[in-house]
């Protein structure tokens, strides 16, 4: 369907939400991109993070819906506001 612009090496978790919209992916680096699982385009990269290395989703039907990811020794938690 799309591949990824960058390494897999650099990927340290990803996760689908919970309508299958969206993807989270933790960089090994400082950042967490959301992308439209269908189409791969980027719809917002959280950057300044310290090694995420892990994200998750809150549960279905959650609008907007919550994405959580490790920043170094903190956990974030985000709503991710996004066109259906």
């Amino acid at each position: 369907r799309w591949a990824a612009a960058w390494p897999a090496a650099s990927v340290g978790d990803l996760a689908f939400s919970p309508d299958g919209r969206l993807l989270a992916v933790a960089s090994r680096g400082d950042e967490v991109r959301v992308l439209d699982a269908a189409t791969g385009a980027e719809l917002l990269a959280i950057g300044g993070l310290c090694e995420p290395r892990a994200v998750a989703w809150g549960p279905a039907g959650l609008s907007p819906p919550l994405l959580a990811f490790n920043d170094g020794p903190r956990v974030r938690i985000v709503a991710i506001e996004h066109e259906k």
